[in-house]
């Protein structure tokens, strides 16, 4: 999911790490109210402040670190015994992808 906030544009993905590498980028369908809540220019790129956008990616991260730890949450569900022991893990990414 692609978010500009004024200059700078930032593409968020969430994967899951497993045994047999990376899976495929998840955010997108996990995170439907953001899109819904918000603008998008021609590009489909979501229009935020910065604020919001920290408090998406904040919130995600807790997601992730509690899923991890085998806790489920409203986003994901807890990983399990065995895919911890097998290194299993969730990872947000967000990186920036345009500065104008």
């Amino acid at each position: 999911m692609d978010i500009n906030i004024g200059n700078e544009t930032y593409r968020i993905s969430l994967r899951r790490h497993t045994p047999d590498g990376w899976e495929p980028d998840c955010f997108h369908d996990m995170e439907p109210n953001f899109r819904r809540d918000h603008r998008a220019d021609g590009h489909g790129t979501i229009i935020a402040t910065a604020e919001e956008l920290d408090d998406l990616v904040n919130w995600w991260e807790e997601e992730a670190k509690q899923a991890n730890a085998g806790v489920s949450g409203d986003g994901l569900v807890g990983l399990t015994k065995e895919e911890i022991d097998k290194g299993v893990e969730w990872t947000l990414f967000v990186e920036l992808i345009s500065y104008e």
